[in-house]
């Protein structure tokens, strides 16, 4: 196959946002995805947890089974609620190690899963959940496009973070399987959300622009915008609302047109990334039906790739190193922890875009 000249295009996770998306149409298909009765809109997949905790009533000190493999935010709701945390081991296929679970199961009431980069657990997982007596919350993150995850939800909980799909200042939504959703939420109004919302907003205007005419002040207007809003959404406290100005622009978004372009950049990648040693992608396959949030692959020598793609203005994550929180007894031999690393594939970039990042990539390696 051949490819495009290598440009110095920066291809990176965050998406872009035409002012236009404002005063679009309302797309239809959202009202699929978010059934108003069982759908709750919050500021962050962290303000869910929290109002999760909140639904389920329980006292300090009830046990909660959550992965080993995550972020620190995931846990965070969970230890300031007093819940006792017993972290479960992840395969290498990224599904639960169940018999670790059910080592664990008689002193928990709760099991928190992820569906991780946008692929959902297989069914028989949740119901192995449930028959051990555990109530399930479903983390779709990353998955919230994919086929069965917001419209009928397998956990008796679901929660997303939008934001990691979809070009939007703010937004988390929260489903439950059996009943409304809540209205009664207590939200917490604070000025660093507000800022929050106006870093997020300015670097996806400042983005969109540069995705049509790319600037070197751009791409560094961007990048403070989004970094500081990362500091900022860590210093607001739970719960809070989603702004009205993500409501209205996820309602105008062409949901089916994101997760088109998704599939089509991972198969892309896919192919080109194959053949490639010390590459081996985590899911080979894409499924129908599954909207990845990227492209994660093994990579034996992870830290030096990902600074090597740095440079060459590839925005890999490292997703996860082993949490602090988690006790090594937690920990299979360490393989997923040491060497996941997540390319992206997002609806902002074209064919031409992943055949350069990808020889961007052979290149290295």
């Amino acid at each position: 196959m051949s490819y495009p000249d290598t440009r110095n295009k920066s291809i990176e996770f965050e998406s872009g946002l035409a002012f236009g998306n404002l005063f679009a149409q309302p797309q239809s298909d959202v009202k699929d995805l978010f059934p108003a009765a069982s759908s709750c809109f919050l500021s962050r997949g962290r303000d869910a947890l929290y109002c999760i905790i909140s639904d389920l009533g329980f006292l300090p000190g009830t046990g909660v089974l959550l992965p080993s493999f995550a972020c620190d935010e995931i846990y965070r709701p969970f230890i300031d609620a007093k819940y006792v945390p017993h972290y479960y081991r992840v395969n290498r296929d990224l599904t639960p190690d169940f018999p670790h679970i059910c080592s664990m199961a008689k002193h928990c009431k709760v099991i928190l899963m992820i569906n991780y980069f946008g692929f959902n657990q297989p069914p028989p997982v949740y119901e192995k959940a449930r028959d051990l007596g555990l109530i399930v919350i479903e983390d779709g993150s990353h998955s919230w496009l994919s086929d069965s995850i917001s419209g009928s939800n397998r956990g008796d909980y679901c929660f997303a973070s939008l934001r990691k799909l979809a070009p939007l200042p703010d937004g988390a939504v929260l489903t439950k399987k059996t009943a409304e959703c809540r209205k009664e939420y207590s939200y917490i109004r604070s000025s660093n959300v507000l800022m929050f919302r106006l870093c997020r907003w300015m670097g996806l205007l400042i983005k969109g622009s540069n995705n049509k005419r790319p600037r070197a002040i751009k791409s560094w207007l961007t990048k403070e915008f989004f970094s500081s809003a990362e500091i900022l959404l860590r210093s607001f406290p739970s719960p809070a609302p989603m702004s009205s100005l993500s409501g209205r622009i996820l309602h105008r978004l062409d949901t089916g047109e994101i997760a088109a372009a998704r599939r089509r950049n991972y198969l892309l990648l896919a192919q080109n990334l194959k053949t490639i040693s010390g590459l081996n992608p985590v899911f080979p396959e894409l499924p129908p039906g599954v909207v990845p949030y990227g492209f994660p692959v093994f990579a034996e020598k992870r830290s030096l790739l990902q600074s090597a793609l740095e440079s060459l203005n590839i925005q890999a994550a490292p997703l996860w190193a082993q949490s602090e929180m988690v006790p090594s007894a937690s920990i299979d031999d360490g393989y997923i922890y040491d060497k996941t690393l997540l390319l992206p594939i997002g609806q902002d970039y074209d064919e031409n875009d992943i055949l350069s990042m990808a020889q961007r990539i052979r290149r290295l390696l």
